[in-house]
């Protein structure tokens, strides 16, 4: 097929509309991040489908009048992990290997939500903070936990259930928190030794890796405890963050971040958080999120990437350009991916550092003056 044949890369969007009843607010997708998304994917050269991604997904998808050749993922919580599985399901009964998938299989997506399976996984080979893990009902052994520590749930995203209370001192104080926050979330928990030094996020695409993100809490109004959900709810995540600008430092967190990224399986982009005990230089791996925030301006991964030069519009099409590797060649010599490839290289372009994970190159992006 020549040049002048190729035709647009058609694209679905698995979203989740606002009103939603199956998961909470948090996880909808906003108008906003849709319409940033849609507009980067349309300059690129895409044709762009809404696909509800709900219970029904799978029969959204093979209900389309033409096939799509990509699911950008934006469906959180449950669906996060139902979207690949549908688009996997659809594979098989199609005998066939398209439509790609933005984001994590699902198996990672799992064990990137599940923060205990995900520190199980990375137990010796990322430096993380002394942690237990709780059934539903299931306390600490007296005189097992040292204090101060940090209780949260394993499997909740958007710091839901982390707050100021949740750190605490004592058995006693323990066991309430552990009771106020059954009440109401359900599920895992996760109590780990309290860290109080700086925090730290830091997400790739691709092989590139964004700038890390740093904020001292002991800065910020009221001097919280923890980056929980009460100060991400008033918008107070990017007004006090700051770019780490050390190299070095840089360089040691982006290689926790690739680690993770690799051992977890997960694909096309990331982000891991941290945080430091103390003054200690190397911070402790905390969590990775499979699938970040894209909202433009106000999510790390893509604040982060502006720092260092990059346009939403490359992050965006960045992401997409990795996903369409997965395509079988003869479905991606069909299409016109132009857009897509030379966005990515734009990116990677920007880079200033390069460091070696597992054998693999990673280009380290830093934050320009």
């Amino acid at each position: 097929m020549s040049e002048q044949q190729l035709r647009a890369v058609r694209i679905g969007i698995a979203l989740n509309s606002p009103g939603n009843t199956v998961i909470e607010e948090q996880y909808t997708t906003s108008p906003k991040v849709f319409s940033e998304i849609t507009g980067s994917l349309i300059r690129h050269g895409a044709e762009i489908v809404r696909i509800e991604g709900d219970g029904l997904f799978f029969q959204r998808l093979s209900g389309l009048e033409e096939e799509v050749d990509l699911i950008f993922n934006l469906a959180e919580d449950i669906y996060q992990i139902a979207v690949p599985l549908a688009v996997s399901e659809y594979h098989l009964e199609r005998k066939q290997q398209y439509p790609a998938c933005t984001g994590a299989k699902a198996e990672g997506h799992i064990l990137a939500l599940n923060k205990s399976l995900a520190r199980r996984v990375l137990d010796g080979k990322l430096p993380q903070p002394q942690w237990w893990r709780l059934n539903p009902g299931e306390y600490p052994p007296a005189g097992a936990v040292e204090f101060p520590v940090l209780v949260k749930p394993s499997n909740e995203g958007y710091s839901i259930g982390v707050a100021d209370a949740n750190v605490v001192s004592s058995t006693a104080d323990l066991t309430r928190s552990l009771d106020r926050l059954r009440e109401r979330l359900k599920g895992v928990m996760l109590v780990e030794s309290y860290l109080d030094g700086i925090e730290y996020s830091m997400g790739l695409v691709g092989n590139v890796i964004t700038p890390a993100v740093a904020w001292d809490l002991s800065g910020l109004p009221g001097k919280p405890l923890v980056r929980g959900e009460d100060l991400k709810k008033l918008d107070l995540t990017i007004p006090h963050a700051k770019l780490v600008d050390d190299p070095s430092l840089a360089a040691a967190i982006g290689t926790q971040v690739a680690t993770a990224h690799l051992e977890l399986g997960l694909q096309d982009y990331s982000r891991s958080d941290f945080r430091a005990k103390g003054s200690e230089p190397v911070p402790c791996y905390i969590e990775t999120n499979s699938m970040p925030g894209l909202v433009k301006g106000d999510s790390v991964l893509p604040w982060s990437a502006a720092r260092a030069g990059v346009p939403y519009e490359d992050l965006i099409g960045s992401i997409v350009s990795q996903a369409l590797k997965r395509l079988p060649e003869e479905r991606l010599q069909e299409l016109d991916t132009r857009g897509f490839d030379e966005a990515y290289d734009r990116m990677r372009s920007l880079a200033s550092h390069t460091i070696s994970v597992q054998g693999r190159d990673f280009h380290l992006l830093m934050p320009r003056n």
